[in-house]
């Protein structure tokens, strides 16, 4: 592509450009461009709205319980694997997403049992977690490959609003 020196319009004359493998500014957000149909989506510093999401797939991470703490880091992931090997008394979330506003921030936790009964302290951090009908997940499944998956959700990184997603899977 070569460089054209760019001309004076008059209101009503059509202008046309070509826009593609260039960073283009749209409603101060900075959206990319390309023509290599590679997948590749980026909207950095704004809101992406309407998308349309086939074959839709996130990654997981493992992690696990240290002294009782569960920590979770939500930066980058927020599907969790976790193996039960010890009873939980708190947890750490950090890296939570942009929330307020507009924007929800939400993890998936997938709990699994080692053999041994362990205990869930959803109280014992500091951050306020509120179930479905009121009834935490205390006690999850112990059983070796069975899982009790609990999704969270929150508005402002501190309230949690949490729902037993399914028990003994």
């Amino acid at each position: 592509m070569v460089w054209t020196t760019p001309t004076p319009r008059t209101t009503g004359e059509l202008i046309t450009a070509s826009i593609w493998n260039t960073d283009l500014k749209d409603n101060l957000i900075l959206l990319k461009t390309s023509i290599a149909n590679d997948g590749t989506l980026n909207a950095t510093g704004g809101i992406l709205r309407f998308p349309q999401l086939y074959n839709h797939v996130e990654s997981f991470i493992q992690t696990n319980i240290s002294g009782g703490v569960l920590s979770l880091n939500l930066q980058y992931y927020n599907e969790i694997y976790v193996p039960l090997n010890q009873n939980i008394t708190s947890f750490a979330i950090t890296g939570t997403p942009f929330t307020g506003g507009q924007f929800v921030a939400s993890c998936t936790l997938n709990f699994s049992g080692d053999g041994t009964q362990r205990t869930i302290n959803w109280a014992g951090s500091g951050l306020a977690f509120r179930f479905s009908g009121g009834v935490p997940l205390t006690q999850p499944t112990k059983d070796t490959g069975y899982f009790d998956i609990v999704v969270l959700k929150t508005w402002d990184g501190a309230n949690w609003f949490a729902a037993i997603y399914g028990q003994h899977m």
